[in-house]
């Protein structure tokens, strides 16, 4: 019998990954400084009214929200307690910046105060009662915001504004109350009526997060206008000889690495999200090539080696390449080798006093957070679930911990289980009487759900000479292996 390690694909739905956004309001002054710690990524929709794209930062969160086994709501709800110092502020959660802003008007509405989850019930109860005058007010924003990023050209806000009146008196005329009662309305009706722009912005209303869609996609949907930093810290290098290898250039992107380490513009204080390594070809063609890592990293701590950034560099110069080479290749020519390249800081996250430890250099998740960001695919690992069912029992760790086993019973069954189990159980073909059995749990199937006619499953250690299995016999009196014991 052939041994491996395997985790079976899990029957139910996966952890999503989060591409969450935090519309928030406050009076305090000073809030673009505190927001910049959760991301850097955080824009002022209108006075005291931000919005926080979490995308680039959500794997980081999610690791701290794993060892500190609390969701990553409750830790950003205290890194905002912490900075506000009792200020009242009302914040939102939601999968999309739009729909996060009616919620949040909703929940001023109601007088709350604090951080919600958009996802939760009650936040979805309340929500079908956003009014019609919170999505007029915001759609003025939308078009001021849209006017001034050029996301939308001055005749077609013109053409939103006839829009949005005609919408006002469609909604007179049918006597609803609120826009939450037409929500299956078909978007090809809204479309018809009403114009491509204001079907998204009702589309984007509505948006459920088993929707969802990634965050470079929401940026080219939505006016984003990011709080602009201070200068860069950038460093420019002309190349003696041309070169189109890692090999080549591997050495002097050390180099520069470093050099960034020391610009007057580099903050010491900030982790690295976000580089760009931009190239210039022999044609003055300009080809950026984006490096982001899945955890903030202190560059500083890896001088001069700067191994961690070098091959997060690598994957993404390797990656673009290739793309290059081969649309060069469709129209027969020999790509151009490049001449010169700029290496930029684009964005990083700030220290708190609330996460110092995490930071330590010294401390053991601070090497696993380093291992990740040095792979070329991210790292997986599994927790344990409060579930009866073995397959149902793990999920892979994700920034959703609601799940998280919190009941010593299933954690005690869950010790005896093996690491080693098999996708689908094996018949077990002979049993030796003369075995050591040992008694482990019984539970069942999910006979309801999965048309199963076994209801009971009864687990056993096996022993058979150097060998140990994990087998169960359900209600047939017929037995099958599950896993096995390392």
């Amino acid at each position: 019998m052939k041994q491996v390690l395997l985790f079976p694909e899990p029957p139910h739905k996966e952890v999503r990954k989060s591409h969450s956004y935090l519309v928030i309001s406050c009076g305090q002054q000073g809030l673009d400084d505190t927001l910049l710690r959760l991301s850097p990524d955080i824009m002022c929709w209108q006075d005291h009214l931000w919005l926080v794209d979490l995308t680039s930062t959500v794997g980081y969160w999610q690791n701290i929200a794993q060892r500190a086994q609390l969701p990553c709501l409750k830790i950003w709800q205290q890194l905002l307690d912490d900075s506000l110092q009792g200020h009242h502020y009302c914040a939102v959660v939601a999968d999309h910046p739009w729909q996060g802003l009616l919620m949040l008007s909703t929940l001023q509405d109601l007088g709350n105060h604090g951080l919600f989850d958009g996802q939760t019930q009650y936040v979805a109860n309340i929500f079908k009662y956003f009014t019609w005058e919170h999505w007029w007010h915001h759609i003025e924003r939308y078009q001021l915001h849209s006017l001034r990023e050029k996301y939308l050209s001055a005749t077609q806000v013109a053409g939103l504004k006839k829009s949005v009146s005609h919408m006002k008196k469609t909604a007179q005329r049918l006597a609803c109350q609120y826009p939450y009662q037409l929500k299956h309305m078909p978007s090809s009706q809204i479309r018809r009526r009403f114009g491509s722009i204001i079907e998204g912005l009702w589309r984007d209303s509505f948006v459920e997060h088993t929707k969802m869609r990634y965050s470079l996609e929401y940026q080219t949907s939505f006016p984003w206008s990011f709080l602009q930093k201070k200068q860069q810290p950038t460093v420019k290098r002309m190349l003696d000889h041309h070169m189109n290898t890692w090999d080549e250039a591997e050495e002097w992107i050390r180099q520069d690495l470093n050099k960034l380490c020391f610009s007057p513009f580099f903050n010491t204080e900030e982790h690295t999200i976000y580089l760009e390594w931009r190239l210039v070809l022999h044609n003055l063609y300009e080809i950026p090539v984006p490096v982001f890592f899945r955890h903030p990293h202190s560059l500083p701590a890896e001088i001069p080696s700067q191994k961690t950034a070098l091959l997060q560099i690598k994957f993404a110069f390797e990656k673009v390449l290739q793309e290059e080479q081969k649309s060069y290749q469709d129209i027969e020519q020999p790509m151009p080798q490049i001449i010169a390249w700029s290496l930029s800081v684009l964005s990083g996250i700030p220290k708190s006093s609330l996460i110092t430890s995490l930071f330590d250099d010294s401390s053991e998740n601070q090497t696993l957070l380093r291992l990740e960001n040095q792979v070329h695919v991210p790292l997986k690992s599994y927790q344990t679930i409060d579930h009866w069912v073995p397959e149902q029992s793990f999920a892979q760790q994700g920034g959703d911990t609601k799940h998280l086993m919190h009941e010593q019973g299933f954690y005690a069954t869950a010790k005896q289980r093996p690491l080693f189990t098999f996708r689908k159980s094996q018949p077990l073909q002979h049993k030796d009487t003369g075995a050591l059995w040992v008694f482990l749990e019984r539970t069942m199937d999910q006979w309801w759900s999965d048309g199963s006619d076994n209801i009971r499953r009864d687990y056993y250690s096996y022993t058979q000479g150097q060998r140990r299995y994990w087998i169960y016999r359900d209600i047939h009196k017929k037995w099958f292996i599950h896993g096995i014991y390392a």
